[in-house]
């Protein structure tokens, strides 16, 4: 049932807004309360590197945000991340002593003794990765790993809706400044006329050229917005 609001929670939150800080953050939050982790993360992947975006419980241990963010993860050197890359699968480690794949960071992951992560796919690429991690050895179990992919797939929701939004925004701004130049040079055109021309929407003057307003006598702008 918790897991159940929990996903009900994320689904209302991508619905109501496509803010990707805002909804990764939430996503944290909701996951904390079916798994039992002290620190969590979601990273992307650009180029060949993971990177982390969002984070969770890393401060109160006195790892500064501005170290969190600036580390960088190659694929190929981490075997964990590049399992994901390769198989689309979680992994799941109890006890990170035990396994010789695990890389500590010094002063940065030295605490964790348990550590899980979920791919998060769109369209079979991974775009990134959810981390949850645990000072405590065998606080993670394969059930937890189920609950994990399932919001790593809300993610990929939440990173899917981001990407469509940055490209629909970076559409929106070329169109507009498309038709910047399309004014500005019709505009060039009439200014350069010598006969007067005006343009109305309804009844109500919306522009007039320079001829027009040198033939009436009126000043620049006076017409605009009259009858």
């Amino acid at each position: 049932q918790a897991m159940a609001e929990a996903l009900s929670d994320i689904a209302i939150a991508l619905n109501s807004s496509l803010e990707l800080n805002e909804v990764m953050e939430r996503m944290l939050t909701h996951l904390s309360r079916v798994l039992p982790y002290d620190a969590a993360t979601i990273m992307v992947v650009e180029d060949g590197v993971a990177r982390v975006i969002r984070h969770v419980g890393f401060l109160a241990r006195g790892i500064s945000e501005q170290e969190l963010l600036a580390v960088r993860f190659p694929i190929n050197e981490i075997a964990n991340l590049r399992y994901m890359v390769e198989t689309g699968q979680p992994v799941l480690i109890p006890d990170v002593s035990k396994d010789p794949t695990w890389i500590t960071i010094e002063d940065t992951t030295t605490w964790i003794h348990a550590y899980m992560g979920a791919p998060i796919i769109i369209e079979g690429e991974m775009l990134g990765v959810l981390n949850v991690d645990s000072a405590t050895p065998g606080a993670f179990n394969e059930n937890h790993a189920r609950r994990l992919v399932s919001f790593a797939a809300q993610a990929a929701v939440a990173l899917r809706n981001a990407r469509l939004k940055t490209e629909l925004d970076e559409l929106v701004s070329l169109r507009s400044q498309q038709l910047e130049r399309e004014q500005r040079r019709l505009q060039a055109v009439l200014d350069a006329s010598g006969e007067g021309v005006i343009y109305t929407e309804g009844t109500t003057i919306q522009y007039a050229n320079q001829a027009l307003y040198r033939m009436t006598g009126y000043d620049v702008g006076e017409l605009r917005g009259q009858s």
